[in-house]
Protein backbone atom coordinates (compact mmCIF):
# COMPACT_ATOMS: atom_id res chain seq x y z
CA UNK A 1 0.00 0.00 0.00
CA UNK A 2 1.44 3.36 -1.06
CA UNK A 3 1.13 6.19 1.48
CA UNK A 4 1.90 9.88 1.20
CA UNK A 5 4.38 11.07 3.80
CA UNK A 6 4.83 14.24 5.84
CA UNK A 7 7.39 15.25 3.21
CA UNK A 8 4.79 14.88 0.43
CA UNK A 9 2.29 16.87 2.50
CA UNK A 10 4.85 19.63 3.10
CA UNK A 11 5.58 19.79 -0.66
CA UNK A 12 1.83 19.89 -1.43
CA UNK A 13 1.25 22.73 1.05
CA UNK A 14 4.22 24.78 -0.16
CA UNK A 15 3.20 24.35 -3.81
CA UNK A 16 -0.41 25.32 -3.09
CA UNK A 17 0.76 28.42 -1.18
CA UNK A 18 3.15 29.36 -4.01
CA UNK A 19 0.38 29.02 -6.59
CA UNK A 20 -2.21 30.83 -4.46
CA UNK A 21 0.20 33.77 -4.30
CA UNK A 22 1.04 33.53 -8.01
CA UNK A 23 -2.65 33.48 -8.96
CA UNK A 24 -3.44 36.40 -6.64
CA UNK A 25 -5.83 34.38 -4.48
CA UNK A 26 -4.48 35.82 -1.24
CA UNK A 27 -7.89 36.98 0.03
CA UNK A 28 -8.76 33.33 0.73
CA UNK A 29 -8.10 31.88 4.20
CA UNK A 30 -6.33 28.62 3.36
CA UNK A 31 -6.01 25.50 5.49
CA UNK A 32 -4.74 21.99 4.83
CA UNK A 33 -5.52 18.44 5.91
CA UNK A 34 -3.65 15.19 5.30
CA UNK A 35 -6.08 12.27 5.62
CA UNK A 36 -7.63 9.33 3.80
CA UNK A 37 -10.06 10.53 1.11
CA UNK A 38 -11.15 7.09 -0.15
CA UNK A 39 -11.84 8.03 -3.81
CA UNK A 40 -9.54 11.03 -4.41
CA UNK A 41 -5.85 11.86 -4.32
CA UNK A 42 -6.72 15.43 -3.39
CA UNK A 43 -9.79 17.49 -2.67
CA UNK A 44 -10.71 21.13 -2.25
CA UNK A 45 -13.62 22.43 -0.24
CA UNK A 46 -14.53 26.09 -0.02
CA UNK A 47 -16.97 28.60 1.36
CA UNK A 48 -17.24 31.47 -1.10
CA UNK A 49 -19.08 33.82 1.25
CA UNK A 50 -16.35 33.48 3.89
CA UNK A 51 -13.44 33.16 1.43
CA UNK A 52 -12.32 30.01 3.25
CA UNK A 53 -10.74 27.04 1.49
CA UNK A 54 -9.32 23.74 2.67
CA UNK A 55 -6.97 21.64 0.54
CA UNK A 56 -6.82 17.93 1.33
CA UNK A 57 -4.06 15.49 0.38
CA UNK A 58 -4.92 11.81 0.68
CA UNK A 59 -2.74 9.63 2.88
CA UNK A 60 -3.55 6.51 0.85
CA UNK A 61 -2.16 6.85 -2.70
CA UNK A 62 -3.38 3.45 -3.95
CA UNK A 63 -5.92 3.92 -6.72
CA UNK A 64 -7.10 1.88 -9.66
CA UNK A 65 -5.69 4.43 -12.14
CA UNK A 66 -2.33 4.39 -10.26
CA UNK A 67 -0.70 7.78 -10.77
CA UNK A 68 2.94 7.36 -9.70
CA UNK A 69 3.69 9.13 -6.41
CA UNK A 70 6.38 11.63 -7.43
CA UNK A 71 7.18 15.23 -6.57
CA UNK A 72 5.97 16.21 -10.04
CA UNK A 73 2.65 14.45 -9.46
CA UNK A 74 2.22 16.29 -6.14
CA UNK A 75 2.95 19.63 -7.84
CA UNK A 76 0.56 18.86 -10.69
CA UNK A 77 -2.33 17.98 -8.39
CA UNK A 78 -1.61 21.10 -6.33
CA UNK A 79 -1.91 23.17 -9.52
CA UNK A 80 -5.14 21.39 -10.44
CA UNK A 81 -6.72 22.16 -7.06
CA UNK A 82 -5.59 25.80 -7.10
CA UNK A 83 -7.24 26.11 -10.54
CA UNK A 84 -10.44 24.90 -8.89
CA UNK A 85 -10.03 27.65 -6.30
CA UNK A 86 -9.48 30.21 -9.06
CA UNK A 87 -12.89 29.44 -10.54
CA UNK A 88 -14.62 28.71 -7.21
CA UNK A 89 -16.34 32.14 -7.05
CA UNK A 90 -17.95 31.70 -10.47
CA UNK A 91 -18.95 28.15 -9.53
CA UNK A 92 -20.50 29.38 -6.29
CA UNK A 93 -22.39 32.16 -8.05
CA UNK A 94 -23.65 29.69 -10.64
CA UNK A 95 -24.91 27.39 -7.90
CA UNK A 96 -26.63 30.20 -5.98
CA UNK A 97 -30.38 30.22 -6.09
CA UNK A 98 -30.55 33.98 -6.54
CA UNK A 99 -27.74 36.00 -8.07
CA UNK A 100 -27.81 39.20 -10.05
CA UNK A 101 -26.11 39.66 -13.39
CA UNK A 102 -23.78 42.31 -11.98
CA UNK A 103 -22.18 39.87 -9.55
CA UNK A 104 -21.49 37.38 -12.33
CA UNK A 105 -20.07 40.14 -14.57
CA UNK A 106 -17.86 41.40 -11.71
CA UNK A 107 -16.56 37.91 -10.98
CA UNK A 108 -15.94 37.25 -14.67
CA UNK A 109 -13.90 40.46 -14.85
CA UNK A 110 -11.94 39.52 -11.71
CA UNK A 111 -11.08 36.15 -13.23
CA UNK A 112 -10.03 37.74 -16.53
CA UNK A 113 -7.73 40.19 -14.67
CA UNK A 114 -6.17 37.37 -12.67
CA UNK A 115 -5.53 35.27 -15.75
CA UNK A 116 -4.08 38.30 -17.55
CA UNK A 117 -1.70 38.88 -14.65
CA UNK A 118 -0.72 35.22 -14.49
CA UNK A 119 -0.32 34.59 -18.19
CA UNK A 120 0.66 38.06 -19.39
CA UNK A 121 4.37 37.59 -18.90
CA UNK A 122 4.32 34.06 -20.33
CA UNK A 123 2.73 34.86 -23.72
Amino acid sequence: MIKTTKKHFKLFKSEVIRLVNLFGLTAWKISFEHKDLEDDYVRLSWDYSGSVACFFLCTNWDREEAVPLTNEAIKKIALHEVCHLLVAPITSLGEARFVNEGKITDENERLARQLTNILGSEI
